[in-house]
């Protein structure tokens, strides 16, 4: 009778009975969500092969290596980069800009400042140069 109950209680709730997202993961799916149909920076990004998603996990696992702050301020990044390109209809080096001048006018836009966000960037850009290499570097 209890695994009954249980059993509905897990159907009803079914997020609650499913595994949580890895901060890795969580990171991953961002950016995915940040590069999906960019034509511009995703060829700059992608190369020796590498595709979005091999991209995308590869630096959810560096970045989630390096600690909880790192997986906030990447997730804090992710998603205001994100949301400019959706309320603009940009790409993302536009994103960073448009990021960029608002930092400038109010340091206070967003809950990260310009050097954080350039830092975003050289994840990407170290994880870009290791891929080409042939291997992630987490």
């Amino acid at each position: 009778m209890n695994r009954i109950f249980a059993l509905g209680a897990c159907i009803a709730g079914l997020a609650a009975c499913s595994p949580e997202e890895t901060p890795a993961e969580k990171l991953a799916g961002l950016c995915g969500e940040l590069l999906a149909g960019d034509l511009d920076v995703t060829p700059q990004i992608l190369q020796g092969g590498a595709t979005i998603e091999s991209f995308c996990s590869c630096y959810g696992d560096v970045a989630a290596a390096n600690g909880e702050a790192v997986v906030t301020l990447h997730t804090d990044v992710l998603a205001a980069m994100t949301a400019v390109r959706a309320s603009q209809g940009v790409g993302v080096e536009d994103a960073a800009e448009a990021i960029e001048d608002a930092l400038e006018t109010n340091a206070s836009a967003y809950p990260f400042d310009e050097r954080q966000l350039d830092g975003v960037g050289d994840y990407f850009q170290t994880v870009s140069e290791s891929l080409n290499g042939g291997s992630c570097p987490a």
